[in-house]
């Protein structure tokens, strides 16, 4: 493996983890809430659309290389969920939120969970 490639990997590696990290905060700030619950406690859904802008973040600093590697995993709609919690943070709705965390997580969880393992083996 080259050097640079043993950079790329372990950059990803890194932002692998951190993207893991936003998840498990997440289903911790939703865990004990219904999707009516969630929307009414503003403290977990500032803390929901924080931890969601760090997911997006982190998965927009994973090198191409290797997202090139996984397109199983949604890159760009991770991407654009960051930027719309951020950007049109007026208009985001808590129970889209709350429904986003419930349907895509728990997969994309799975797969980023497969992809540190294929990272660390390799470093």
């Amino acid at each position: 493996m080259s050097r640079e490639a043993g950079h790329q990997r372990l950059k990803a590696r890194r932002r692998v983890s951190h993207m893991l990290e936003a998840i498990d905060a997440i289903v911790g700030f939703m865990q004990g809430h219904t999707r009516e619950s969630f929307a009414e406690d503003l403290r977990s859904v500032y803390a929901v659309r924080a931890a969601f802008a760090m997911l997006g973040e982190a998965a927009n600093k994973v090198p191409d290389a290797i997202k090139r590697t996984r397109p199983e995993i949604e890159w760009d709609a991770m991407r654009s969920f960051r930027n719309f919690v951020v950007h049109v943070y007026d208009q985001v709705d808590p129970g889209r939120l709350y429904d986003t965390g419930e349907q895509y997580l728990p997969p994309l969880r799975e797969r980023l969970l497969k992809l540190l393992q294929t990272l660390e083996d390799h470093i």
